[in-house]
């Protein structure tokens, strides 16, 4: 897990712009969930994901394939990526947390890139 920091930005007296981060995307989510639920508990073997934080805090239980885990908490506008072979959990610690993800590989129904820990 990495966590990211705007890539550049500008202020003037007309507004304040931050270039979040660049990939190449091929699908973008909402979520919104209410506290304590779990999202995830798997890892992808080819996508990698980016996640912005909207609303709310989130703890993140995060770690390579086969290894211990570790945990981080995540609140609103902070930003993080999840490479391939990440094993990871998030859960909602407020009243409809809500964030955005960005991933490298669109969803397929038929060929899901979605694995749980059992190398």
């Amino acid at each position: 897990m990495e966590i990211l920091n705007p890539e550049w930005q500008h202020r003037d007296d007309r507004r304040i712009i931050k270039q979040l981060f660049t990939s190449n995307f091929e699908q973008v989510n909402f979520y919104q969930c209410p506290k304590n639920k779990v999202l995830g508990n798997h890892y992808h073997k080819d996508t990698s994901e980016y996640f912005l934080i909207l609303r709310g805090k989130f703890e993140l239980e995060y770690g390579t394939v086969g290894r211990p885990k570790q945990k981080a908490l995540f609140k609103m506008f902070d930003m993080f990526v999840l490479r391939p072979y990440e094993v990871h959990t998030i859960r909602c610690l407020d009243h409809y947390g809500r964030f955005l993800t960005f991933l490298t590989k669109k969803f397929d129904q038929a060929n899901q890139d979605i694995f749980k820990e059992s190398l």
